[in-house]
């Protein structure tokens, strides 16, 4: 295995990864680990996936190190996630997501399967010229019930409204405003009223 090791500009080391090579030169695995020593990131470049040519594991942990769970990308040749896995700390399979596409290359539908093969729900997604997600749409299997959530962004690709839905009510929404050093103040809006669209608003820095 090569290792490479990233270090910032204090020359603390921020991540480490290890590399393994087929006999022909060709990448076969890539691990990466944070600086704590927890693996992050695993990709092998191989799928057993039809038409998919790596396989990629992203790790979760929470603020005390703790694994969380983690997910499977299966990717093919053009860098396109066709299946993401989702797996519980102990490796037990948690559902699984299929992915189609417009004819830009964003994911317009989402499938999700329980473990045991069944549809979950579905979401579509529909994004603005630059690319960015507008709105996810949630469905239900057999009902024309949904939820949804949307997003408005600044010309800095910012979040500063998003939106959730029961059907066509907004029943929450937040507001954000950015300051100069990176942090910004929340403003969370409930609602309270449906026959007025009344919402109670509440404030949140970071």
């Amino acid at each position: 295995p090569v290792a490479v090791v990233e270090r910032d500009d204090a020359g603390e080391v921020t991540k480490v990864s290890y590399y393994e090579y087929r006999d022909d030169g060709t990448t076969l695995t890539e691990k990466t680990f944070a600086p704590s020593g927890a693996i992050t990131e695993k990709t092998v470049f191989a799928s057993l996936e039809i038409d998919c040519v790596k396989a990629s594991f992203t790790f979760e942990y929470d603020d005390a190190g703790n694994l969380k769970g983690y997910s499977l990308s299966d990717t093919d040749l053009s860098g396109t996630v066709i299946k993401k896995t989702e797996y519980a700390p102990t490796g037990v399979l948690k559902s699984y997501s299929r992915f189609e596409y417009s004819g830009g290359g964003e994911a317009s539908r989402e499938t999700v399967y329980s473990p045991y093969d069944a549809v979950v729900c579905y979401y579509e997604y529909s994004y603005d010229e630059a690319g960015r997600v507008t709105d996810q749409i949630r469905y239900e299997p057999n009902s024309d019930s949904y939820t949804g959530t949307s997003w408005v962004y600044d010309v800095l690709d910012r979040v500063v409204r998003e939106s959730f839905y029961n059907g066509d009510v907004c029943y929450a929404y937040n507001e954000y405003a950015y300051n100069e050093d990176g942090t910004f103040t929340m403003a969370a809006y409930y609602l309270t009223d449906q026959d007025s669209m009344t919402y109670e608003k509440k404030i949140m820095s970071t």
